[in-house]
């Protein structure tokens, strides 16, 4: 029986240990890249809210943009006419003063 025994029986052990300290060691570098792909991973119906968070806020400025130039036409529309009433009490004014003058 003892004929059958491996005369490189440790050396083949530690040959096979080497190697599973490698695997080991190759393993736990993935296990972290995986621990850290999934800590910084987003999922697809979080890509979704966002979109559809980012649509309202969207809309909603457009809305604001367009009341803004709405008053800004009502603002011009408004200075023309008190402009020109104002440039029209000029004139009635200086009328006034130059028969009261003569």
């Amino acid at each position: 029986m003892n004929d059958n025994v491996d005369k490189n029986q440790d050396v083949t052990l530690a040959e096979l240990k080497k190697d599973m300290e490698f695997l080991k060691d190759g393993m736990q570098k993935i296990t972290a890249t995986l621990t850290v792909l999934q800590e910084n991973y987003i999922k697809r119906t979080e890509i979704e809210e966002i979109r559809k968070s980012n649509n309202q806020v969207h809309k909603d400025l457009e809305k604001r943009i367009t009341l803004a130039e709405l008053g800004l036409e009502v603002f011009k529309t408004q200075v023309k006419t008190w402009g020109s009433a104002g440039i029209m009490a000029i004139g009635v004014m200086q009328y006034i003063i130059s028969i009261l003058t003569r």
